[in-house]
């Protein structure tokens, strides 16, 4: 250990403090000891100075050797958690760094075999998200363990500063908390930040369906929009939800057949329907293939590249043609 004074290049004193440096762990730290420079400093610590400035060097040290106590104590505290779960696991607490907690999370066992890839991606941006604040808010905080109660507790905070819905927001909570869990079992963390961080009640908003008028003046206003109109009218030819209706294959839909239908997977439940196609959609579809190109393995390519790169967009661009006949009160955002 040593002790510090920082002088400017004239040789007078940069800062009034004394610091002090020390090594834990095999790392240097520097630290300000809050203590004055007093008297007249000595142009070099290896001499002695005058009464008072032998003063305060005898006061910053005591609170250096405090420091470096503290410090090695608490080294000693994790020492001490350490052994205690070797005990109770057989195993060490392993280190697994905060940039590497979406592939923490594909580690995961899931209860299904097989996501559907629009929930996987949409977990995999929540988790990235958390280590982004911790990235830009805690810069120092490396590893999963030093993430504790008052980052989780920023960090939610921070997602009901951006205006996430309940949902959304315990969608979040879920997400990051399940990937604590789970790091829990196979690194052995002593503590998962986001346990006792409570969900929002939700509240449902029953919507009714759309009366004939509605939808003639639904269908009238997305006319002349090409990338809204096919979605509206495969929404209400199939009630397939919005993701299924954008990401629709050619592989899907039969259109030479003696009963044209489309015959999909549902990314909400997993289960094959087969739909009926009727006249309003057929020529959505005719129109589609008329402008196929070869390589297109989506009935509208356009559509699916927006949904799955960003799907609240697409969400969004169909919500404005849905306000101009039914008002802001029947749109799902």
């Amino acid at each position: 250990m040593s002790l510090e004074i920082r002088r400017k290049p004239d040789g007078t004193l940069k800062s009034k403090y004394w610091y002090g440096s020390f090594n834990v762990d095999g790392k240097r730290r520097v630290k300000a000891l809050g203590v004055k420079v007093a008297g007249v400093p000595p142009d070099s610590l290896k001499v002695d100075g005058d009464a008072a400035f032998e003063r305060s060097r005898g006061r910053a040290k005591e609170k250096l050797e405090q420091f470096i106590s503290d410090a090695r104590g608490t080294k000693s505290a994790e020492s001490l958690v350490q052994e205690l779960h070797e005990i109770k696991y057989g195993a060490e607490i392993k280190s697994f760094p905060v940039e590497d907690l979406v592939k923490a999370w594909e580690a995961m066992p899931k209860r299904r075999r097989q996501l559907n890839p629009r929930y996987a991606q949409d977990v995999r941006v929540t988790v990235q998200r958390f280590v982004d604040f911790v990235q830009e808010v805690h810069p120092e905080v490396k590893d999963a363990a030093q993430v504790d109660r008052r980052i989780a507790r920023e960090f939610m905070e921070a997602e009901d500063a951006r205006g996430a819905a309940d949902k959304t927001r315990n969608d979040t909570l879920k997400r990051v908390r399940a990937t604590f869990r789970f790091l829990q079992t196979e690194y052995g963390l002593w503590r998962n930040p986001f346990d006792g961080i409570r969900m929002r009640e939700e509240n449902h908003l029953h919507r009714k369906p759309l009366n004939e008028k509605q939808i003639t003046e639904l269908l009238k206003a997305a006319a002349d929009n090409d990338f809204c109109r096919p979605l509206i009218v495969c929404g209400l030819s199939t009630a397939m939800r919005l993701g299924d209706c954008c990401q629709l294959k050619w592989s899907e839909v039969e259109l030479d057949g003696p009963t044209p239908s489309v015959t999909v997977k549902t990314s909400k439940t997993g289960e094959t329907v087969c739909i009926p196609v009727y006249e309003w959609l057929r020529d959505e579809l005719e129109q589609a293939q008329k402008g196929r190109r070869g390589s297109d393995k989506f009935v509208w390519p356009e559509q699916a590249d927006l949904y799955r790169q960003h799907h609240t967009a697409a969400s969004q661009r169909i919500g404005r043609v849905f306000k101009k006949p039914l008002g802001k009160e029947n749109v799902v955002a």
